[in-house]
């Protein structure tokens, strides 16, 4: 009997013993998998089918906020009127409805390019423009390629284009013998191209009349020569504005909820990441495997690098490419949409939207970089104040300068845009747009107008 009792607790002693191994193997594991970062030794789950397990939702109830956002929106009536959207909400979201409806309809013909013999033809062309009973017109802060305009004003996936490129720094969208429309974009060199929709659709100016003497509309006239430069001609009130910066709103630590929500759009495993601070704070890494997210605290900008496979586009567009050669250009520009509208809007502009202003390629990557607008006003000086690197499938470099802007409840009233430029010394290749500056005695923010050399960033 006494054997057998000794026998078992040799048994027992053996399996407490395996098991405090166990333990101390597992705990082992769980120590090296937080501080080192390691991930499971099971299989990984392939990038295109990650988005299928997440239960996030990337507020798509934002989508609609679109990528492109004209400098000048303006018109010219039958009586030989012409009005121009200043930087009212309303105005120009009437005026910029009607210009989406006729990109969609003329960015689907074949664009045939207009040929100059000397610089007295774009004149003459400009003239023959001015000259016409009607016509709708409207300008970019930079010139765009005719690829972006219907993927950017989507509410979801579109056809990729296939016609000819061309690049869009203004737009006329005039009537024809038979009111139906067809459009002359021209880009930043003055060189133009002729868009006839393979659909007639009448010109309607009906709705265009109904803005006459309404507030939030303008006079305006050209001022160049050699590009249809506009400008207001009449004074008007705008709404002010609070600038602030990103780091009034983030604690940039893993337990603080807008921080954690940042990381989880950047795909982010937020049990995973280690965080490494300055002595003094004020810059912060957050790294992952592969991943990095660098930022300047008190400058509030943010640079996201996917070393090594980034943020596959699937968890943005919910869908897989089509070719083997990847994402289309179009599904890489809806892909910057869903990124933008999935960040909290403390990080990017608040109630003013960040809007395209350059595409640009880097090896086997475009770039695409945007600038803050507020009903058309620009918010800083920089060259630009996001951009997004993208490779065939994945979102590799995300560069913020990061800021809020609120609307606030009162009118400021505005001098005229063309008495203002009337005592700039300017070139007659410049033209004209407004920005919002913040008196650093009185911190108040106001407009400005200002110029610049066309063709120059």
């Amino acid at each position: 009997m006494k054997e057998k009792r000794g026998a078992l607790t040799y048994v027992l002693i053996a399996v407490i013993a395996l098991l405090f191994i166990f333990m101390l193997i597992l705990c082992g594991l769980y120590l090296d998998l937080i501080v080192n970062g390691l991930s499971s030794s099971l299989p990984s789950l392939p990038e295109n089918d990650k988005w299928i397990l997440s239960n996030r939702d990337y507020a798509s109830y934002s989508s609609a906020n679109d990528l492109i956002s004209p400098a000048f929106l303006g018109f010219k009536r039958q009586d030989g009127t012409m009005a121009s959207a200043v930087y009212n909400e309303s105005a120009r979201k009437q005026l910029t409805g009607v210009l989406y409806d006729y990109i969609g309809v003329l960015f689907s013909a074949d664009p045939i390019k207009v040929e100059y013999r000397t610089d007295d033809d774009k004149r003459a062309l400009l003239n023959g423009i001015y000259s016409s009973d009607k016509y709708f017109f409207a300008s970019f802060y930079e010139e765009l390629p005719s690829a972006v305009f219907m993927p950017c004003i989507s509410s979801g996936r579109t056809e990729e284009y296939g016609g000819e490129p061309f690049f869009v720094k203004y737009m006329f969208v005039l009537a024809d013998s038979e009111n139906n429309i067809y459009a002359y974009c021209i880009d930043g060199d003055s060189e133009a191209v002729l868009l006839y929709p393979y659909e007639k659709t009448p010109y309607n100016d009906s709705s265009l009349a109904a803005y006459n003497d309404v507030r939030g509309f303008s006079g305006f006239e050209f001022v160049s020569e050699t590009a249809p430069v506009a400008v207001f001609t009449d004074s008007f009130d705008v709404d002010s504005v609070l600038i602030a910066p990103t780091s009034l709103f983030y604690k940039y630590d893993i337990s603080d909820e807008n921080t954690g929500n940042l990381l989880n759009v950047l795909d982010f495993n937020t049990n995973m990441v280690k965080v490494l601070k300055s002595r003094d704070d004020s810059t912060i890494s957050f790294v992952e495997n592969g991943k990095e997210l660098y930022i300047v605290s008190d400058e509030g900008r943010f640079d996201y690098n996917g070393y090594d496979e980034g943020i596959h586009l699937s968890k943005f567009l919910k869908y897989y490419p089509q070719s083997a050669s990847g994402y289309t250009f179009s599904d890489k520009v809806l892909a910057v949409k869903y990124l933008l509208n999935s960040f909290d809007r403390l990080i990017v502009g608040g109630d003013a939207l960040p809007a395209l202003t350059s595409v640009t390629y880097s090896d086997d990557s475009v770039i695409f970089r945007l600038k803050y607008f507020f009903n058309g006003i620009l918010l800083t000086d920089s060259d630009y104040d996001i951009s997004v690197e993208i490779d065939e499938n994945a979102i590799k470099r995300i560069e913020i300068d990061g800021l809020f802007c609120d609307r606030g409840t009162l009118k400021k009233p505005s001098l005229p845009e063309k008495m203002a430029i009337s005592v700039m010394n300017s070139a007659e290749n410049a033209e004209y747009y407004a920005i919002f500056k913040i008196e650093q005695s009185t911190n108040q923010v106001s407009l400005v107008w200002a110029e610049k050399v066309r063709g120059e960033n």
